[in-house]
């Protein structure tokens, strides 16, 4: 009897064969009624073997998915991972490499974009480096922070260089004008001594030498004569023009011209114009 229990199990049936068994009482006023459900235990015991079987292949095929997977992204990640190192060796061997290509935002995706990032800050280095070695000093290198010691250094670098150059070539300028200045004092002190005793002939001499000498076109001599009479007036006593010894007569009077206020003035008169 299942009156007023509720329960299931395996038991056996009428004819004592192995059932597995469910009972609950129906609650109908005025009836005490049950119902039951038996199912042959050789019935279950194959669905459950099916059962088992379902799920046995089930597993098999999740497993066999999962080791393709994990096999494709295994092999992925060792590729990428020897890409990024034999990137790092051939940097570390001072040789640019070619980006490389990483479009995972991961942590090795982020690992390989930082070092495209120094691959590509090493050329720009290197590009700056050849460039300043060529002398080429405005050739622009900005640090990326005050915290980028390569570029600070660099940097640096390029301005001691500017600046050592900048000094070399006034150095050169102002030792070319002494040498200049020497060399010229030598040779106008040499050329004094000659022909002293013949005024036009030392007058000529001196004037072509330094119209020469000043890289000039054409000058001229003037002298004040000795006499009373001629001593507030000038002779050209020298006159060199083009290449060319000329043999002009003139006479200036202190205060004419430029040349006699030039006298007059015991000033260097420049003109510009």
């Amino acid at each position: 009897s299942v009156k007023g229990i509720e329960d299931a199990g395996i038991t056996h049936d009428y004819l004592d064969e192995k059932v597995l068994s469910a009972y609950k009482p129906i609650k109908i006023p005025g009836l005490s009624w049950g119902l039951i459900v038996n199912i042959p235990f050789n019935q279950v015991s194959a669905s459950r073997g099916l059962f088992f079987l379902y799920v046995g292949l089930s597993a098999l095929f999740v497993l066999l998915i999962t080791f393709l997977i994990s096999t494709g992204f295994t092999r992925n990640l060792i590729n990428r991972l020897v890409a990024l190192n034999t990137n790092i060796q051939n940097l570390a061997r001072g040789e640019i490499q070619k980006e490389l290509s990483s479009v995972s935002n991961d942590l090795l995706g982020q690992t390989m974009q930082s070092l495209n990032n120094l691959n590509h800050r090493i050329d720009e280095a290197s590009t700056f480096a050849k460039q300043v070695g060529q002398g080429d000093f405005s050739y622009e290198f900005q640090p990326i922070s005050k915290d980028d010691q390569l570029g600070v250094s660099l940097s640096e670098m390029r301005d001691s260089l500017k600046k050592a150059k900048e000094e070399e070539q006034l150095r050169a300028v102002e030792d070319k004008k002494r040498s200049w200045s020497t060399q010229g004092i030598a040779k106008f002190s040499d050329l004094l001594r000659q022909n002293h005793d013949n005024i036009e002939e030392l007058s000529y001499s001196i004037i072509s030498n330094l119209i020469e000498y000043l890289e000039a076109n054409q000058g001229g001599i003037f002298l004040f004569g000795d006499a009373e009479e001629t001593k507030d007036t000038m002779e050209l006593t020298g006159a060199f023009a083009y290449d060319r010894r000329k043999y002009t007569s003139r006479q200036i009077k202190s205060g004419e011209g430029l040349v006699g206020s030039c006298a007059k003035e015991q000033k260097t008169v420049y003109l510009k114009e």
